[in-house]
C-alpha cells in the first residue's frame, strides 16, 4: 500500500510539473455544455417548468435541479441567508439523484443493472450541469460509491473523496484554484468527519439529519468563505434547517416532470404543480430572514488564522474520535 501511495504520489507530481512547464498548451475548461443535444434537452426542460410557474418560482426550481444561477435579486438574498448552495452547482443533488434512482430501480430490475442504469444517469446529469467542479467531485464519489456496490466492495467515503480530488486535479490542475472545488472538497471532508460525531451526541436522531449536515458543512467551510468573500451570514445554520427539507421532494418533482416532459406536457404539470407549495415555502423563508439580518462583514482575513483554525479542528476532532473510542 505504501508503495503504492508513493508511485501515485510521483505520477501526480509530474502531471503538476509538466501541467505549469506547459499550461498554454492545455485544454481550457468552460462552466457550460457544448453538447448540442444536452442543451436542447435542458433548455426544453426549462421552457416546461416556466410554462407552468412564474418566474420567480419557476428559476428556483431550476436551480435546485440544476444548480443555476438565479436573478441578481434572489442571489444576493440567497448569499445574505447561507442557502445559496441550494440553487448553486451542489453535490447535494447528485448525492439525491443517485440515492433516488437506486432506491426506484432497484424495485424494477436486479441491482447490478440498477447499480450500471443510475450510473450512465449520474455522468448525464453531470453534463446537463455543465461540468461544474463540485458535481463533478460528486459524481466521481458517486461513482466510486456504485462501482464499489457492483463488485462487491464495501465503499469509503473517505477514500471515494481522496479519490475525486486526486482524478479532479490530474486532470485539471488549475481546479486546484476554483473557489467552487475548494468549497465543495472542504463541506464533503467536514460532513464525512463531523456528522459522526454529532450523530452520537444530542442530534441523533433522524430529525437533525439536515441540522448536522449543515454544521458540519459550516464548521468546515466558514474560514474559507471569509477569506475569498470576506462575509459570512449569523442565521444561515437556521434558515438551512427551515429549507433543505423541501429539497429531496423538489429534485424529485422536477426530475419526474422533466422526464415526464418528453411524452407530454400534460403529464408533467401536475409534478410541477405540486412542487408550487415548496418553492413558495422556500421563497417565503429566505425573503423573511433576509429581511431582518444583515451578513458579518470580516476583511483581510490572515491565512495563518485560517490554517490554525483547521489545525485546532483537526485536532479536536481526532481527540473526540479517540474519546469516542474509549467510551465503547
Amino acid at each position: 500500500m505504501l508503495r503504492f501511495i508513493i508511485i501515485l504520489s510521483l505520477v501526480f507530481l509530474v502531471r503538476v510539473v509538466l501541467f505549469y512547464s506547459f499550461e498554454n498548451k492545455t485544454i481550457k475548461t468552460t462552466n457550460t455544455t457544448n453538447i448540442a443535444v444536452v442543451q436542447d434537452i435542458k433548455s426544453h426542460i426549462k421552457e416546461i417548468y416556466r410554462s407552468v410557474l412564474n418566474p420567480k418560482d419557476a428559476d428556483l426550481l431550476i436551480g435546485v435541479v440544476f444548480g443555476e444561477n438565479l436573478t441578481k435579486t434572489s442571489k444576493e438574498k440567497f448569499i445574505q441567508t447561507g442557502v445559496l448552495h441550494v440553487v448553486a452547482a451542489s453535490g447535494m443533488n447528485v448525492s439525491m439523484l443517485t440515492s433516488f434512482l437506486l432506491g426506484t430501480l432497484v424495485v424494477f430490475l436486479r441491482r447490478q443493472y440498477a447499480l450500471i442504469v443510475t450510473s450512465v444517469i449520474v455522468l448525464f446529469y453531470v453534463a446537463l450541469a455543465d461540468f461544474q467542479p463540485s458535481i463533478i467531485r460528486a459524481a466521481i464519489m458517486a461513482l466510486f460509491a456504485l462501482s464499489a456496490g457492483l463488485i462487491g466492495r464495501q465503499n469509503t467515503s473517505l477514500l471515494a473523496l481522496s479519490f475525486a480530488a486526486f482524478a479532479m486535479i490530474f486532470w485539471e490542475p488549475r481546479v486546484l484554484s476554483s473557489i467552487s472545488f475548494i468549497l465543495s472538497f472542504s463541506a464533503t471532508l467536514g460532513i464525512i468527519l463531523l456528522d459522526p460525531i454529532l450523530k452520537r451526541g444530542l442530534f441523533k436522531h433522524y430529525f437533525f439529519e439536515d441540522f448536522r449536515t449543515t454544521i458540519s458543512a459550516q464548521i468546515a467551510t466558514t474560514p474559507i468563505l471569509l477569506f475569498f468573500f470576506g462575509t459570512y451570514s449569523p442565521i444561515s445554520i437556521i434558515v438551512n434547517f427551515l429549507v433543505l427539507w423541501t429539497v429531496p421532494p423538489l429534485m424529485v418533482l422536477g426530475g419526474i416532470s422533466a422526464a415526464a416532459s418528453f411524452i407530454s406536457k400534460s403529464l408533467a404539470s401536475p409534478f410541477i404543480y405540486l412542487s408550487f407549495p415548496l418553492l413558495s415555502y422556500f421563497q417565503v423563508v429566505v425573503d423573511f430572514f433576509a429581511s431582518k439580518v444583515t451578513s458579518i462583514e470580516v476583511n483581510n482575513v490572515p491565512w495563518a488564522i485560517i490554517a490554525g483554525y483547521y489545525l485546532i479542528l483537526l485536532a479536536g476532532i481526532l481527540w473526540l474520535n479517540k474519546k469516542l473510542v474509549i467510551r465503547k
